[in-house]
Parts: structure tokens; sequence; C-alpha cells
């Protein structure tokens, strides 16, 4: 059972990004384990914080009496697996930041995000009506309402982002209109989509005899209500890894080789769009939701030695 713990603490800031060293009490050392949330003191005050247990060692790196010990283990903490370490430490070399933060990236979330509610406005008026209203708003010069009933007139319906955004009309105004019977709010569920919608100008493509022979494969398979998985050939960048939402998406397959000859394990990781990572056990997943899903390779050979590699699919 080792004695010491290596410890990032949860705190994200460059000058404390890396391990610090606790000793482990007595009582701690059949349970503990690398993975695990603790509680330990901090600084020349002690102060209690949480920190992650990156490595379980005998060997002490500082003078024995000069270490701390852990506290406690934090409760209804969730255990990262030793890979998911591995994988935060390559996610820190790759794209930055602390490793305080890409340990919190890659840790299973614990509890539900409150769904997000959008207000929709609806003109409750009639027509007659809200001309009529229109027109005791101009008289009186009260240029915000007058301002969101054109709107709303000519629109119908108008979400509360551009209400406040684009029309420049304060919630006070949006409720006085209400109290008044002039408009309703609406509310919707709110779901995340972190890719930007982005509008395309229609484009023909020529295709090559090649390019409409894999084209007609598809459309034929389509018609016949068929489902299979296909191969194109392309560059990166050529739209291969860009799927709609319900998609069920085949994971490119990968070749791995080890210059001793040893065995090689290849464990499959996919980010998902709520920054989410899940073990992969199949050779597909589906796309339920929109947003960036990042595979990733994580292959370890005999003697420890970890590689990555990854891709990204959009799904929109």
């Amino acid at each position: 059972m080792a004695l010491y713990a290596n410890i990032i603490i949860d705190i994200s800031h460059e000058k404390l990004d890396r391990p610090f060293q606790y000793r482990v009490p007595e009582e701690l050392k059949p349970v503990l384990k690398i993975g695990m949330q603790v509680l330990v003191p901090f600084g020349s005050g002690g102060r209690k914080l949480c920190g992650y247990v990156i490595e379980l060692t005998d060997q002490a790196e500082y003078d024995v009496r000069k270490i701390k010990e852990i506290t406690e283990i934090c409760k209804d903490s969730v255990a990262i697996e030793s890979q998911l370490i591995a994988l935060a430490f390559w996610m820190k070399k790759n794209y930055g930041g602390t490793m305080n933060q890409a340990l919190k990236t890659v840790i299973p979330i614990k509890q539900k995000t409150a769904a997000k509610e959008k207000r929709i406005l609806v003109l409750a008026a009639d027509e007659k009506t809200a001309e009529e209203q229109l027109a005791e708003f101009r008289r009186k010069h009260n240029v915000a309402r007058a301002r969101l009933l054109e709107a709303l007139i000519r629109e119908r319906e108008l979400s509360g982002d551009v209400v406040k955004e684009e029309l420049n009309v304060g919630l006070n105004v949006v409720r006085a209109m209400e109290k008044l019977g002039i408009l309703k709010i609406r509310t919707e569920q709110d779901y995340r989509n972190p890719v930007r919608q982005r509008e395309r100008e229609e484009r023909k493509f020529l295709l090559s005899e090649s390019q409409q022979a894999a084209v007609d494969a598809v459309l034929r398979d389509r018609r016949e209500q068929r489902q299979g998985i296909y191969l194109l050939h392309g560059v990166t960048g050529s739209g291969k890894t860009e799927v709609k939402v319900g998609d069920t998406v085949a994971i490119a397959g990968y070749e791995v080789s080890d210059n001793t000859g040893e065995s090689v394990t290849v464990t499959v990781w996919l980010t998902l769009p709520d920054s989410r990572i899940v073990k992969l056990e199949t050779p597909n997943f589906k796309a339920t939701a929109p947003g960036r899903y990042t595979i990733i390779y994580y292959a370890l050979d005999a003697a420890g030695n970890p590689a990555y590699a990854s891709y990204e699919v959009v799904a929109t």
C-alpha cells in the first residue's frame, strides 16, 4: 500500500498547475485509489481544498516532516479512470489550459444541468385593435411600445432575444403590454447547440465519373430502404465528417504497430457536444444532439507508452 499520493489541487491557476504530495493516512491506505477526489489541507493556513489523486507512490519527494496528510476522501465524488487521467494530460499538452481544467473536462457529469427556457412574444390582439393601439402609442410618443407592437404586427411572433437585442425593448415594456392584453408570452425549452448555424449558398457541383457512381450507389440503397456503411475517399475537410442529428456514425478503422513487436491495447473514447467523455464499446455511435463529437484513439503498449490520435465529426 502506497505511503504518499501526488494530487492536483482543484484550483485552475498556472502557478499551481503541478502535483502536490500528501501522506496517505493509515485508514485510507486500503481504499485510496488513483482518480479519487480527496480533501486536503493547502497553503500555510491549511484551508481545506479538493484535489484529484493522479499517482500513488512509496517515494517521498520532499522532507517527510513537511508533507501534510490527506484529510478524507470526498463524499459523492466520481473516481476518474487512469486512462482518463492520461487523456487529461494529453489534452493539456495539445490544447493548453491547466491540468485541473483538463481533469474537470473528463470527469463524468454527476448531475443534470437545468434546462434553459426562452421567451416567445405572440401578438394577442386582433389586427384592428393592434393598429388602433399602435396609433395611440405613437400619439403619446411611447416609442419603445410602438416599436415592439409594429414588429409584432409584422411578424406575429418574436423571440425574447430579438426583442431585447435588436429592438432594444426592456422587460418592463413587455410586461406592461402583456397587462394591456396586446401580447402573450410563451416559454419554450431552449436546447443547447454549440454549433453556429450558417446560411449556405446553394452550389452545384460537377461530379467526376467515380463520384457519380458513389452517389448513385447511396441513392439506390436509400430508394430501396437499405442502410449501409460507405467508405468515401477524400482529403480532410472534404465533408465526410459532417452528419445530421439522429445519424448513426461509423467509427473510422485504425492500425497500430509497435517497434518491439509487443501487443498494443487500444481504447476508443468519444467527446460529446456537452463535453462529457464516454468510452465506445461499439464500432459506431448515434449523433443525438447538434455539436462537435471528437473520436479519440488511446493506444498503450506493454511498456506503458501511450499514443493518441483523434478526429472530429460535426452534427447539424
